[in-house]
């Protein structure tokens, strides 16, 4: 290309694409997922994804069994070692190199 020569625009061969392009595909497009299907993942979803289970349910999440706890769903009080002094002697006792 020389100095001075014009650089000349082809015209654009594919249209803008707009909301009723989409709309146009979509009312021949066919159901690609089955109610099952969506079910199954709801159910995944409130399983897994604490915030999606709070909004869907009203509740606080997902409850956690965790070991050792009573089945009221009340957690135990952790301890501090430093509170409880037969912890704290037991962990100075303990030699971690023998």
């Amino acid at each position: 290309m020389n100095p001075g020569q014009e650089i000349r625009m082809a015209a654009d061969p594919v249209p803008d694409l707009t909301r009723r392009h989409f709309e146009e595909a979509l009312k021949s497009a066919r159901v690609s997922v089955t109610a099952v299907d969506l079910e199954k993942f709801e159910q995944f979803r409130r399983k897994f994804d604490p915030a999606y289970a709070a909004r869907a349910t009203g509740g606080s999440g997902p409850k956690i069994a965790w070991p050792g706890a009573p089945a009221g769903g009340n957690q135990p009080q952790a301890q501090s070692i430093f509170n409880n002094a037969s912890a704290a002697g037991k962990m100075e006792d303990e030699d971690i190199y023998s």
